[in-house]
């Protein structure tokens, strides 16, 4: 950091080599590829977490109701539910932290 400029040695090692506009333009965010961790590479693994009624159950959502998103991205391949199943997997995943806390100090000691 030099005077609120971010990364200011690496654009500097990088001048001349890269095109200015690319040093200079604001960050830019990317989007997960959602549809394809949902299809391709992971199927098998999001419906075993998602199926599970245990944690998001104890938060109140219904696993019928889960179930059916899981179903509904599956028949149609559209990408409508993927922010929603991928939501939902970051939520268990929280939660399995969370609610089992003891099982992550226990193992640290």
């Amino acid at each position: 950091m030099r005077r609120k400029e971010g990364k200011y040695i690496l654009k500097r090692v990088l001048r001349g080599r890269i095109p200015d506009a690319v040093l200079t333009r604001p960050k830019q965010g990317f989007g997960v590829p959602l549809e394809i961790c949902f299809s391709q590479l992971l199927p098998t693994f999001f419906r075993e977490r998602l199926s599970q009624d245990t944690r998001l159950g104890d938060v109140g959502l219904r696993g019928d109701a889960v179930r059916a998103l899981l179903d509904l991205y599956e028949e149609r391949r559209s990408p409508d539910p993927c922010l929603q199943l991928w939501a939902l997997l970051v939520l268990d995943s929280a939660l399995s932290r969370l609610l089992e806390p003891s099982l992550s100090l226990s193992a640290a000691r």
